[in-house]
């Protein structure tokens, strides 16, 4: 209900002349990071050179519990007077505009936006006809994927996501968006595909044409690959996020390979706990566990460890509301994620289908490094025929 009377007062105040605009209430909502997501998303930002040891010095039980799942809060509201920011634009009380809250409260490089204090260096205008509840949607889904996913010093500006469900589309549209050349490699069929795709995605499949040339060589050299469907580092199964973070950084046989072959220097996967479960479990034993799992996450979400935010996100983020990339509200076994106060992401039947169903090349998904083999080469072995097709 709260969602739906948020929906017809943003028509209502879209309706009317700027002096009459409605002022919408703040919308606060947790993000639930877990599973691989939270692993890479805190083995970054946590484990850094330099950075701060992510794991406090408490005893392993509640260690373990505490660190099954990071938050990161997120509000939308109105200004409460004139807000100009950082690139000279000033917002009245008509406008809405979505950032990362500050934790550590006011201070320097933080506002404060009705009521909630937030990085200023995180906010980004919402466009009159987007719901607070898909603003939130788009900001989560662009957090690890999108903005943490591509180094700073990246050189071929060209990206690869692996999976063919709404969430890997809607990381290759907006990779697309920001300039970057993008490819979706996915085992499913083209009609299949989300239609907010945009053409300027090129779509794979892992095994191209009939020689059965892995998908990576076809791409030749991308600067980072964001994984829906699997966790080929295991870092999401580590137990201390900077160990875990450490490994990947120290040469592992995949980064090692991907750099050699691919002049990949990053590799994030959005690999959910509930997919995890579903995974091991199978989608008829792990519905009843996934859902208590995601009850307990989304009761008990001030437990776990406060993840920090990214620098500069809000520029990130506005590109892509200001390019229409917008990644809409969902819902899991818990109920639609607009009608909560914290959201943890589940898991989708697609993604789950991909994953059990894609071509493989010995222990390893075909077209992904394995330890020993070189993806700049011929394939080991052909991949099955229904794979080998051509990329539209």
């Amino acid at each position: 209900m709260r969602a739906a009377a948020r929906r017809l007062l943003l028509l209502a105040a879209a309706a009317l002349p700027a002096s009459r605009c409605l002022s919408l209430p703040p919308t606060r909502q947790t993000l639930v990071l877990d599973g691989a997501e939270l692993a890479y998303y805190a083995g970054r930002l946590l484990a850094r050179p330099g950075g701060p040891d992510p794991v406090p010095d408490v005893t392993p039980r509640a260690r373990r519990k505490r660190d099954r799942a990071g938050t990161v809060r997120l509000a939308a509201a109105s200004p409460d007077g004139e807000l100009r920011l950082d690139g000279g634009r000033v917002l009245g009380t008509a406008d809405r505009v979505i950032g990362l809250v500050a934790e550590a409260g006011p201070g320097d490089g933080t506002v404060s936006v009705g009521g909630a204090e937030l990085r200023r260096d995180s906010l980004a205008v919402l466009p009159p006809s987007l719901s607070d509840a898909d603003a939130v949607s788009t900001a989560s889904a662009c957090l690890l994927g999108v903005h943490c996913a591509v180094d700073t010093n990246s050189t071929n500006n060209r990206v690869v996501v692996a999976g063919g469900g709404d969430r890997a589309a809607f990381l290759a549209a907006a990779h697309a968006s920001l300039g970057r050349e993008a490819f979706l490699v996915t085992s499913r069929p083209r009609w299949s595909l989300p239609r907010s795709l945009p053409r300027s995605v090129e779509v794979v499949p892992p095994s191209v044409g009939t020689m059965g040339l892995p998908f990576a060589s076809y791409v030749g050299r991308f600067d980072a690959l964001v994984d829906t469907l699997g966790d080929e580092i295991g870092l999401g199964r580590s137990a201390d996020a900077k160990d875990g973070f450490d490994a990947l950084i120290q040469n592992g046989p995949f980064i090692a390979r991907l750099r050699e072959e691919h002049g990949c220097e990053s590799y994030v996967s959005t690999v959910t706990r509930s997919q995890q479960i579903v995974s091991r479990r199978g989608v008829l034993r792990a519905r009843g566990a996934v859902a208590r799992y995601q009850e307990e996450c989304e009761s008990n979400a001030g437990l776990f460890r406060t993840l920090p935010p990214p620098d500069s996100f809000g520029a990130t983020l506005q590109r892509l509301l200001d390019g229409g990339v917008v990644c809409r509200s969902g819902a899991n076994e818990a109920g639609p994620h607009a009608e909560k106060e914290a959201l943890v992401r589940g898991w989708s039947l697609g993604d789950s289908a991909e994953a059990k169903t894609w071509p493989r090349a010995g222990s390893a998904r075909y077209g992904f490094p394995e330890a020993g083999i070189s993806l700049g080469k011929s394939p080991v072995k052909a991949a099955p025929a229904s794979a080998a097709v051509a990329p539209t």
